[in-house]
């Protein structure tokens, strides 16, 4: 070999290894949920163990799930709410008497004899709705 091959061939490597060196590790953004799973396991393992922490991020699930964000649809003396994006909505009603039917998708799945007891039946349902996939229970813990 000619010192001019091995010259190319040493600046070849240390180029390779600056961008090695210099090149940032993919790292995925943290999101509120992944966040609370880190702490979970690492309070959780450290103290009590596996089965502790499966529990733990069992009973926090719930929690994790977004609130509803309700939109006033209300016309003169009705109070309507719609939850657009999920396809709930709670709906002022007076016959038999003043009440209000919660909704998901125009079918009503509840009653409630205050606005705000509707909404938070609203999202009762859509949190154990949303964990069901996981095989958890809203209330479960």
């Amino acid at each position: 070999m000619t010192q001019a091959t091995n010259r190319r061939e040493t600046l070849a490597l240390r180029r390779s290894n600056r961008n090695r060196i210099t090149a940032k590790p993919k790292v995925k953004p943290m999101s509120d949920m992944r966040e609370t799973l880190i702490e979970i396991i690492g309070t959780q393992v450290e103290f009590c163990g596996a089965a502790d922490a499966a529990d733990a991020i069992i009973a926090a699930l719930p929690n994790m799930v977004k609130p509803l964000e309700w939109e006033d649809w209300s016309s003169g003396h009705r109070l309507n709410y719609a939850s657009v994006k999920n396809g709930y909505g709670v709906m002022q009603m007076y016959f038999p008497e003043t009440h209000f039917r919660v909704t998901l998708r125009g079918e009503t799945i509840g009653t409630a004899s205050t606005e705000e007891a509707a909404r938070t039946a609203a999202q009762s349902h859509f949190t154990a709705e949303s964990v069901s996939a996981f095989w958890v229970q809203g209330g479960e813990a």
